[in-house]
């Protein structure tokens, strides 16, 4: 496939990654703010503020990274909208942000008024979990032994408990065992089984349950013909599989192209995303998707594929295309709702590299016209997170 040469100017947070002892461990996105684990535990946000979701205690808006108040000891990270969580090294998860409906489950007590956690608030009732993974407006938790727990909003069904009635504490999701990994979007939520399947429950208007059908199902239903599943992502009203052979199916909304199987049509069944082969790792947002490869390359399709920080029709491609200008790839974001037109990876040597919308700095840098900038260290103080 022929390269595309990219006219985007990419902000290099150099200070995420330059020290060996604290790189990037991993990325995620939400609307406007970036989030990244270093690997020291500690969790670094930049962006947008106005509902706390950077964690500092304020609701500065930040076009430099800055610590997550109390967060020292994190292993995964997961953002959705205007929200960020993480799981720690003892199993203890963390929320901040616009908790929403969330904020019962960390504060039974809370007033319905006070929706905004400008600091990590522990949320009870899960214990150990292995990955937070975040909806619309639920959330669910993977738990050591292979069972999930969902909460919050359940209009479609996206707890997975059978019944369509909105639960502020964590309930155990129906017939799931031995779950490997978790996948939400704005109303659905997908699980990837340890024998390499996997099973989708909630909404399901636009077939991102992948079980032939546009019914919402309140328990987990089996995706039938997928198996040998790597990693399962979702965003959106969209689901991507990558296969071990370094393939990928998708299935759901397709309103940009972001299934990358040559057409803007829905699907209620997987459909393999074109020429892909050989890629180690998926990303979807809201309207498009990327595939890294061994190599450090990546290949996007969707919205904005063909020149990410432009997003119209003209610059929109079906099909996978690789990205020319990033190059030494070694990870890709996690991604749950990306509606804003903001990407970030992880170059070599931990280095993050942002690109595309920056009103509120979520790129790293003062603008999204400037030239490659190194961002200064994150700095904030790290008082000891405690049970609220």
């Amino acid at each position: 496939m022929r390269p595309t040469t990219l006219m985007v100017s990419f902000m290099l947070l150099g200070a995420l990654g330059t020290a060996s002892a604290d790189q990037v461990a991993a990325l995620a996105l939400g609307d406007e703010h970036s989030c990244s684990l270093q690997r020291s535990g500690t969790v670094a946000c930049w962006g947008r503020n106005r509902w706390g979701q950077l964690g500092d205690g304020t609701r500065v808006d930040r076009t430099e990274p800055v610590l997550v108040r109390g967060i020292d000891s994190a292993v995964q990270l997961a953002t959705f909208g205007a929200r960020s969580c993480a799981t720690m090294r003892d199993g203890r998860v963390a929320c901040w942000g616009h908790l929403g409906g969330l904020v019962v489950a960390a504060d039974p007590t809370q007033s319905p008024e006070v929706k905004d956690a400008l600091t990590p608030r522990l949320i009870d009732g899960l214990g150990p979990v292995a990955e937070i993974a975040l909806g619309g407006e639920h959330a669910c938790a993977r738990h050591v032994d292979g069972s999930v727990r969902c909460w919050g909003d359940n209009r479609h069904g996206q707890l997975g408990n059978g019944t369509r009635k909105a639960n502020a504490v964590p309930t155990v999701v129906a017939g799931l065992r031995k779950v490997r990994a978790l996948a939400l979007g704005i109303g659905h939520s997908c699980a990837l089984i340890e024998n390499g399947t996997a099973a989708c429950w909630g909404a399901n208007e636009g077939g991102q349950l992948g079980d032939s059908s546009f019914e919402d199902r309140p328990r987990p239903t089996a995706i039938d013909g997928l198996s040998s599943i790597a990693s399962l992502v979702a965003s959106g009203g969209s689901t991507c599989a990558r296969l071990q052979n370094g393939t990928a199916r998708c299935w759901g909304w397709n309103h940009d192209g972001q299934l990358g199987d040559g057409t803007l049509q829905n699907h209620s069944v997987p459909k393999a995303v074109k020429d892909l082969e050989g890629s180690v790792e998926l990303a979807l947002f809201a309207g498009s998707a990327c595939a890294r490869h061994a190599n450090g390359s990546i290949e996007c399709w969707g919205e904005g594929a063909r020149t990410p920080s432009l997003y119209d029709e003209s610059r929109r491609s079906l099909v996978p295309v690789e990205q020319a200008t990033l190059v030494h790839i070694t990870s890709l974001p996690r991604a749950g709702q990306n509606t804003r037109g903001h990407q970030c990876v992880v170059a070599g040597e931990g280095a993050v590299r942002c690109w595309g919308s920056n009103k509120y700095g979520q790129t790293g840098a003062p603008s999204a016209d400037e030239q490659p900038t190194r961002v200064a260290p994150a700095k904030a103080s790290l008082p000891m997170l405690r049970d609220r």
